[in-house]
C-alpha cells in the first residue's frame, strides 16, 4: 500500500497545486477585471464631463439665438412698415408727377409769354419806324 499512498500523497499534492494555481489565476484575472472596471469607470466620467461640456455650449449658443430672435422686428410690424412706406413713395411718386406736369405748363406759358412780348416788341418796332 506504500505505493498507492504514495500516489494519494502526488495527487493531493498535484490538486493542491493545481488550487493554488486556480485561485492565482482568478485573483489575477478578478484583480484585472478590477482595473478593466475602473478604467471603464474613469473613462465614463470623462465622457460624461465632455457631453456636459458640449451640452453647456450648445445651451449657451441656444440662448444666444433665442436673445437674438426677440431683437427682430416682428413679421406683421415689418409688414406695416412696409406698407406705410410703399404708401409713401406712392404720394411722393404722385407729387413729382404733379410738380412735372405743373413745370411743363409753366414752361409752356413761359413759351406763350415769350412769344407774346416777341410780338409786342415787334410792334413797338414797327410803329416806332413808322413814326419816324
Amino acid at each position: 500500500m506504500d505505493r498507492a499512498d504514495d500516489s494519494i500523497a502526488v495527487l493531493r499534492e498535484r490538486v493542491s497545486a493545481l488550487d493554488r494555481l486556480t485561485d492565482s489565476r482568478l485573483t489575477a484575472q478578478a484583480e484585472m477585471v478590477k482595473l478593466a472596471l475602473d478604467s471603464s469607470k474613469e473613462a465614463i466620467i470623462k465622457a460624461e464631463t465632455a457631453t456636459e461640456k458640449r451640452f453647456e455650449s450648445v445651451n449657451e449658443f441656444r440662448a444666444q439665438l433665442s436673445d437674438q430672435t426677440h431683437s427682430f422686428l416682428p413679421r406683421a410690424e415689418g409688414g406695416q412698415r412696409m406698407d406705410a412706406m410703399q404708401k409713401e413713395i406712392d404720394e411722393l411718386r404722385a407729387e413729382i408727377g404733379a410738380m412735372r406736369e405743373g413745370t411743363a405748363n409753366l414752361a409752356g406759358r413761359l413759351a406763350v409769354v415769350g412769344a407774346v412780348v416777341t410780338v409786342l416788341i415787334s410792334l413797338v418796332v414797327v410803329a416806332a419806324n413808322a413814326l419816324l
